[in-house]
């Protein structure tokens, strides 16, 4: 880490006032406790991270924003109580960044978010034009954060849970459900465009993470892509997830959302490791909702979607 980045404010808190130090993240595992900690109630939820400490410190050590992790995030202080956490998720090419935070434990929850806010503006190298809020609709502290910011709301999600023994693949004749290949990659960009304007993942990124865990399974008729899910497994955490369905227009009401789902299904369900699985749905694609909901998913709790022009 650098050594000496640090800032130290005098800043008017709870009855008088406190010398709070933003430093870089400069202790990654007891920041990912913290946040794992915090992530677990539901008025302080971002629906980027997780709530398992070893998983969010495998990520910010791995695989957290292309931006060293010292320019991405900022931890906040009161003398050596770690009370704040924010970082950004970066993406240097398209200039964008998700949002993971804030995660205040204090009773100033606006004032410390803000002051991590300008900090954290103030020192990554990147022009952002874009960021990005996926928050609990039960996270009055970040609505009431994202409207100071002047977001935008673009979009309501609902996140499902499946706990369930391995479920039987159906699916409709003459469909072959297999591992995308690089063959019908174009049909894959085109739909899931077309299916997820807003999504959080780009086809082109979830490309980049297909791996022996991370798969996109593809429905194929006539040589021709009508359909796909993508899934992730996480057997090191013993997590399962299902982020994207999607099915051409002239191909649905045949069965094949239903034959999608029990294949990726099938597919997590082969890690013994897995016992639950957890997706998130965009709420106005209630066809979906009803999919998942007959094969047995339960509903945990609702996401709303923000972006900030930066």
């Amino acid at each position: 880490m650098v050594e000496g980045q640090t800032l130290q404010l005098n800043q008017e808190l709870k009855e008088g006032v406190y010398m709070i130090t933003i430093r870089l993240a400069d202790d990654v595992e007891s920041i990912a406790r913290f946040m794992a900690a915090m992530n677990g109630k539901a008025d302080q939820h971002v629906g980027y991270c997780g709530t398992q400490a070893e998983e969010i410190y495998h990520t910010l050590c791995h695989d957290f924003s292309e931006l060293p992790l010292e320019q991405s995030m900022v931890a906040a202080y009161e003398e050596d109580e770690l009370i704040g956490v924010l970082g950004l998720d970066i993406d240097e090419e398209q200039h964008t960044a998700e949002i993971w935070g804030p995660f205040v434990s204090h009773p100033k929850w606006e004032e410390m978010s803000q002051l991590m806010w300008n900090r954290l503006l103030s020192q990554i190298p990147v022009a952002l034009t874009t960021a990005y809020g996926f928050y609990n609709a039960k996270h009055g502290y970040a609505a009431s954060l994202m409207s100071r910011l002047g977001a935008e709301r673009i979009g309501e999600h609902t996140v499902l849970r499946f706990q369930r023994d391995i479920l039987e693949i159906e699916k409709p004749e003459n469909i072959l459900i297999e591992a995308l290949t690089e063959r019908h990659y174009s049909d894959f960009k085109l739909l899931h465009q077309a299916a997820f304007k807003e999504a959080y993942y780009s086809a082109e990124e979830i490309l980049s993470q297909v791996d022996s865990t991370h798969k996109v399974f593809a429905a194929i008729h006539d040589d021709k892509l009508i359909g796909y899910v993508y899934t992730e497994a996480e057997p090191a955490f013993e997590e399962g997830h299902i982020h994207f369905i999607a099915v051409d227009p002239a191909a649905r009401k045949q069965g094949l959302g239903t034959a999608l789902l029990r294949h990726a299904l099938s597919f997590l369900m082969s890690f013994d490791a897995i016992t639950s699985l957890s997706l998130c749905v965009n709420q106005s694609n209630q066809g979906v909702m009803s999919i998942y909901e007959r094969a047995g998913f339960e509903r945990l709790y609702e996401l709303v979607n923000y972006r900030i022009h930066v």
